[in-house]
């Protein structure tokens, strides 16, 4: 059954080379393209720095903007600078780790190296106000497995919230 109003997203690209003007944000759009196909409306993507501070703080304050699904790219491999999983576990309630599994997997089918992701699933608390958080990987190929994977569970994530 699908919900009866349109789910709202924000993307979140964790990349010092996007903030440095090194490479142009090819994550945001492609993730605003994908999510659209899903009916989700979504924000104009944002990029921030590598680094915890600025995802705690970017994570705080899309969640209190009300967005429904908030989806960083970037910052869940094994480098120092690394540390959006970190950044984020503090915010969830509740960790959906199958959906990680799943994600994991439908990656794993395209590259190899998608198992050196380490990104989190899960949700911000239990109620019809919760956010869905999704960890992706900072590439085209990481953020495109990742909505291929959750963009058909959404409703039901949804409704099992509480939203109609």
């Amino acid at each position: 059954m699908p919900l009866s109003k349109p789910l709202t997203a924000k993307i979140i690209v964790i990349s010092d080379y996007v903030i440095d003007g090194v490479r142009p944000d090819e994550v945001g759009p492609a993730a605003v393209e994908l999510l659209a196909t899903f009916g989700v409306d979504v924000g104009e993507p944002i990029a921030i720095p590598e680094n915890k501070e600025a995802i705690s703080v970017a994570l705080k304050t899309t969640i209190e903007q009300g967005y429904d699904i908030i989806i960083t790219a970037g910052g869940v491999g094994l480098k120092p600078n690394n540390l959006t999983p970190e950044a984020t576990r503090p915010f969830l309630n509740a960790e959906l780790p199958g959906i990680a599994t799943q994600v994991l997997l439908e990656g794993i089918k395209n590259d190899s190296h998608a198992g050196l992701a380490r990104g989190l699933v899960g949700v911000t608390g239990r109620n019809d106000t919760s956010a869905l958080v999704v960890n992706s990987a900072g590439c085209v190929d990481g953020i495109t497995d990742t909505i291929t994977v959750i963009g058909p569970l959404l409703s039901d994530i949804f409704q099992q919230l509480g939203r109609s």
